[in-house]
């Protein structure tokens, strides 16, 4: 798949994580998915993607959410791809102190759970 989204940080780059832009042909027929006798089939099994999400405000289980978060799996879920990881820095127009912890809280979960190393 094509992306146009800016260069991932060296550590993203060096586990070979997926790149994807939903903005950017996600859904194409005999490409991402198919048509079945039982309807479409997502032909991106298989894979594990990580999603960055950043806000300026905090949407996270709020109803808001569906833009950020629900929106997304169903797109990544009619693909065939299941397995997918959130990293959330929100709240980032709450001032500086708001951000500077939502910004510490995505790194520390990106670095201990996604790519801990044993």
């Amino acid at each position: 798949m094509r992306s146009t989204s800016r260069p991932l940080p060296e550590q993203a780059r060096s586990r070979e994580a997926l790149r994807f832009s939903a903005d950017t042909h996600s859904t194409v027929a005999g490409r991402t998915f198919r048509y079945s006798e039982t309807g479409p089939e997502g032909l991106c099994g298989g894979k594990k993607v990580i999603i960055v999400s950043t806000a300026g405000g905090l949407h996270v289980g709020q109803p808001t959410s569906v833009g950020h978060e629900d929106l997304i799996k169903v797109l990544f879920g009619f693909i065939g791809v299941t397995d997918l990881q959130f990293v959330f820095a929100h709240g980032l127009a709450y001032g500086d102190e708001p951000r500077a912890n939502a910004m510490a809280s995505a790194r520390k979960h990106i670095s201990e759970a996604l790519f801990a190393t044993a």
